[in-house]
């Protein structure tokens, strides 16, 4: 009450409000310098409140974002790991067999499997991103047209490795660049340096081989993107970890596969088993996959139904 009375006083003095000798004026003066008092203290509590709330807000904003950021990068790690398994897939590792089996150095088959999947995410990237930016999605029957696509290509890959290793007279020569003598194997008649132009055309092939795999598999890529990520910014940053992945995974996979032709370079008749076997496993596999396309999931029928 007195601290009222004191707050009254003060508000007289500063011609807030004017004194009266009355009583009933100044219970009225007390009443309003309550009233004061509580909306100064509602005010206060209010500001604070706002302060607090908003704080809190901001740590929980601060908190959701740290935890997204946390979030999409387990998700970069999984698309980079699942891009691995993905290059393992047999009609991946089939097709670039075919280009490892002709080469004689460990390293060209290895970078056979970097170009496959340079290629073979270039492709993803180019046509994944105008879908995912148009909003747009493959028809299935497309989709499987090209898968239908890598069949044909597996046989073709199979019956060139078959055939032109036939065709050769195989001849191991011999001779020394700088003083370090090394091995080749030439076909009767082959110019020295054909060689190295092959190694050249071998890498363009298997660029060629993952650009056909990536048409191929754009459909479920975008599928499989739209479904991991928000935006169309983290679904190209995906594409490009994945692709990455399927870079290592086929660079793994080219060079375990040329190992063993690496080490029959010397033994013609050896050689020339594996690679025939290699074009063998290729044409066969090509058949079972277009037949499995065609016939058990109705590719076939779906022409038919377009015509």
């Amino acid at each position: 009450m007195d601290k009222t009375k004191n707050l009254a006083k003060r508000l007289v003095s500063h011609g807030k409000i004017r004194h009266t000798p009355d009583v009933r004026q100044e219970r009225m003066l007390e009443t309003k310098a309550k009233e004061i008092v509580t909306t100064t203290v509602m005010k206060i509590k209010v500001a604070w409140n706002r302060l607090f709330v908003g704080v809190q807000r901001q740590r929980k904003q601060e908190e959701s974002r740290c935890a997204m950021e946390a979030s999409f990068l387990t998700v970069l790690s999984i698309g980079f790991v699942v891009g691995i398994k993905h290059a393992m897939e047999p009609d991946h590792v089939i097709a670039v067999s075919t280009i490892a089996s002709h080469t004689k150095k460990l390293g060209k088959a290895s970078l056979a499997g970097v170009f496959w999947g340079s290629g073979h995410t270039l492709t993803l990237l180019v046509v994944g991103m105008l879908l995912i930016f148009m909003k747009g999605a493959i028809p299935e029957t497309w989709a499987m047209s090209l898968e239908f696509i890598v069949g044909i290509m597996l046989v073709y890959l199979g019956l060139t490795s078959i055939v032109s290793f036939g065709k050769r007279k195989i001849q191991l020569h011999s001779h020394a660049h700088h003083g370090n003598s090394h091995h080749h194997l030439h076909s009767a008649g082959q110019r020295e340096d054909s060689s190295h132009e092959k190694g050249k055309t071998s890498f363009a092939k298997s660029a060629i081989i993952g650009m056909v795999h990536g048409l191929a598999g754009s459909a479920a890529m975008v599928l499989l993107t739209m479904s991991t990520v928000q935006t169309e910014w983290e679904g190209l940053l995906y594409i490009l970890v994945f692709g990455a992945g399927t870079i290592v995974g086929m660079l793994l996979c080219t060079t375990i596969i040329g190992i063993p032709f690496v080490l029959s370079a010397r033994n013609i008749s050896l050689n020339a088993a594996l690679t025939r076997i290699t074009g063998i496993i290729s044409v066969a596999f090509g058949c079972y996959y277009m037949y499995n396309l065609g016939i058990s999931e109705g590719l076939f029928q779906m022409w038919m139904q377009a015509v």
